[in-house]
């Protein structure tokens, strides 16, 4: 059983690595061909809305997803009914997180307020996609996360190559990114409904998602506080100095020229490099200490009790908690 096991994880890592491996290609190249065609200014005024997206991206998950992980592997039993109160509450919290985008916008930035709605789709996507995939890192069946990634990626290339060839502008690639999420949407919907054969309906029970809001504050207050942390420069730079600038720096941060969250050119980030140092014991340890972490963080995982529970903790690593933003330009 333990040897099985081992070799489904490892089995399992590799698939997803290697996945995310080609996708991080693929979005490369994609953007690139984005800075190419829009120029500093536009790709400025994307990654700005990318970032606003990000940001309240947070309120729509609120810890929700990591503790749907936590529990549902532990007994899958509870899976149907987390899943469908989860798809409930995670529109309302959407709904919240519109609200707050389009204040924010109006306040900061004036001139993506007309593409809130084009934002909030992405929102949405995003944020839909992430939740469902969680269930094959539940069920530990991460061959379709792998599937899912490398068909989104390669989607996603094909619908900026064609909206390139359109001439397109600059909002019209939030419409790419939010198509190639809602395949891995309609494609996990697919898979747990008629592969799985599970039934996926949408339920609110308030008391319920109460609770898990409950436990899922403290996380909701962590990824909170990293995700400002990564962000916060680019809305620093919209604000003091202009989009071209944001689209600057943004792919210098892409092709690893300078790290946009430590850069202590002014106004590039000094001060979430500074915070993150205060709150992140990561970013202050040397080598060493980050060995010791990541050895310790091993012996934690091979003491969980329930291999459902080593799997998960595993792959949640993969989920990256909102939804896949890690795919987007500028995360």
């Amino acid at each position: 059983m333990t040897e099985r096991l081992a070799a489904t994880t490892l089995r399992n890592s590799v698939l997803v690595v290697g996945a995310r491996a080609l996708a991080k290609l693929a979005v490369f190249v994609v953007v690139v061909l984005l800075w190419r065609h829009l120029g500093a200014d536009q790709y400025g005024h994307f990654a700005t809305m990318i970032v606003y997206v990000t940001l309240v991206g947070v309120i729509a998950d609120l810890g929700l997803q990591t503790v749907f992980i936590r529990d549902a592997s532990r007994d899958r039993t509870v899976l149907a009914r987390y899943l469908a109160n989860l798809l409930s509450a995670r529109l309302l919290l959407s709904l919240l997180a519109l609200v707050v985008l389009a204040a924010a916008l109006r306040l900061l930035s004036p001139a993506l307020f007309p593409y809130t709605l084009a934002a909030f789709v992405l929102l949405l996507t995003t944020s839909y996609s992430s939740l469902l995939r969680a269930v094959f890192y539940i069920r530990g069946r991460l061959g379709y996360e792998a599937l899912a990634i490398v068909v989104e990626s390669l989607l996603l290339l094909g619908l900026t190559l064609i909206a390139i060839q359109r001439r397109a502008t600059w909002d019209a690639f939030l419409w790419v990114y939010s198509a190639s999420y809602l395949f891995t949407c309609l494609f996990a919907f697919g898979v747990i409904r008629w592969r799985w054969h599970e039934r996926v309906t949408i339920r609110l029970e308030p008391a319920f998602v109460r609770r898990l809001l409950g436990s899922g504050l403290a996380l909701a207050l962590a990824f909170t506080i990293t995700t400002v942390y990564a962000q916060l420069d680019i809305v620093l730079l919209q604000l003091f100095k202009n989009f071209q600038v944001v689209g600057s720096n943004e792919q210098l941060a892409e092709l690893g020229v300078k790290d946009s969250g430590s850069s202590d050119e002014s106004g590039g980030g000094v001060v979430p490099g500074a915070l993150l140092t205060k709150l992140n014991p990561l970013k202050s340890l040397d080598r060493e200490g980050r060995i010791e972490f990541a050895r310790r963080y091993r012996e934690l995982q091979e003491h969980l009790d329930n291999p459902s529970d080593r799997l998960a903790v595993m792959g949640s690593q993969g989920v990256e908690c909102a939804v896949n933003y890690a795919t987007l330009p500028g995360t």
